[in-house]
Formats: C-alpha cells, sequence, structure tokens
C-alpha cells in the first residue's frame, strides 16, 4: 500500500505491508508490549530495605 500526504512543501509517501490474515490491531499489539513491559519491569523493583543503597538512617539525612 502507497500512501502520500504533502506536508507544506514536503511530499511524504508511506509504503506499508500488512498480512491480510493478522489478528491483531496495532491497539492491541502495542498495549500488550507496554503491558509485558511494566511487568518485567514489577519483577526488576526492590525496595530499599533489599538494596545496598536503600534509605539512610534519619540522623544521617538530618
Amino acid at each position: 500500500m502507497r500512501t502520500e500526504m504533502q506536508i507544506g512543501k514536503m511530499l511524504v509517501i508511506v509504503h506499508s505491508e500488512f498480512s491480510s490474515g493478522a489478528t491483531e490491531t496495532l491497539e492491541t499489539k502495542i498495549e500488550g508490549l507496554l503491558l509485558r513491559h511494566i511487568d518485567a519491569a514489577k519483577s526488576l523493583a526492590i525496595s530499599a530495605e533489599q538494596s545496598q543503597y536503600g534509605q539512610q538512617p534519619e540522623e544521617v539525612l538530618g
């Protein structure tokens, strides 16, 4: 598929291809990627108490 769009003096031409048998929309694909990324980030997150760089005692911060 070829799409042309004029933006000011610039002509933008986009060539795209897609499978006629595709079952997933762009929205669902992006949503799935974001959810997998968020789940991965949560599994890597550790609390300050578990980290060697955890929170300092209040007397040090004060």
